[in-house]
């Protein structure tokens, strides 16, 4: 096969390796919003990296990612993959940032996640989403459940309440006003209230992830912040666990 002809993503696969992902998702997260995201999620960076790492290197075909926003996880996959991204994002103004980058493979989808019809995902992929809508996270977790293959994976990361939480927000905050001008971070206080009047507790997520699939995986916490997979497959389970025990 000539070079001319080789899918894009082919070539990225083949060529770029651990350090260079880094490049390529940061290349994505260059704007305004996912900055601020990096900037006010101890070690997002680091968790997206290590869940990009994964999937390129899997054998999922497609990933629906719920409320994507930029679409910067979708795009550093489908540009380092042959795996097709789906990112469903109810924000009309958060497409411009969706738009800056065309990449093969991706689409943006603009409506409310429960709204969208398509199944049969090997992975989904939920970031920060489901604590600004509402706190029934069981029913959420049932509705991610049936969007997945009955052996896909599924990411969540949420903000949860649990051991000494406010305590750890706190902690957060002195940390964002390191980073962020302190009068933004002020403004946001309301919308944090709205949101963590949403969250659940560690608890109570562990328990509804059990409940649905047969492995259940925290492989990241950083203060209030936690990251879970979760599959009904033992092999991807035992892979995807040796994958990210260093985070």
């Amino acid at each position: 096969m000539l070079t001319s002809e080789i899918h894009m993503n082919e070539f990225f696969s083949s060529f770029f390796e651990d350090e260079n992902v880094k490049t390529i998702y940061k290349t994505f997260t260059a704007n305004e919003f996912d900055k601020h995201i990096k900037k006010s999620i101890p070690k997002f960076k680091k968790s997206q990296l290590a869940k990009i790492n994964y999937i390129i290197k899997s054998d999922a075909k497609n990933l629906l990612d719920i409320g994507g926003t930029t679409g910067a996880l979708c795009k550093t996959i489908s540009t380092l993959s042959n795996i097709k991204t789906v990112n469903v994002d109810i924000n009309k103004d958060i497409k411009k940032f969706s738009d800056l980058f065309t990449v093969s493979d991706y689409e943006f989808v603009c409506c409310d996640i429960f709204d969208y019809e398509d199944y049969s995902f090997d992975i989904v992929n939920e970031t920060m989403t489901l604590q600004f809508i509402d706190n029934q996270r069981l029913s959420h977790v049932k509705y991610l459940r049936n969007k997945l293959n009955y052996d896909g994976v599924l990411f969540i990361e949420e903000k949860l309440k649990g051991q000494f939480f406010y305590i750890k927000e706190f902690l957060n905050f002195v940390r964002k006003i390191k980073n962020l001008n302190i009068i933004k971070t002020v403004k946001k206080t309301k919308l944090i209230k709205s949101m963590n009047n949403n969250l659940v507790s560690k608890k109570e997520l562990e328990e509804y992830l059990k409940s649905n699939f047969k492995y259940v995986y925290l492989y990241n916490n950083s203060l209030n912040f936690y990251s879970y997979f979760a599959t009904n497959s033992e092999t991807k389970y035992n892979i995807i666990k040796n994958n990210f025990k260093s985070v």
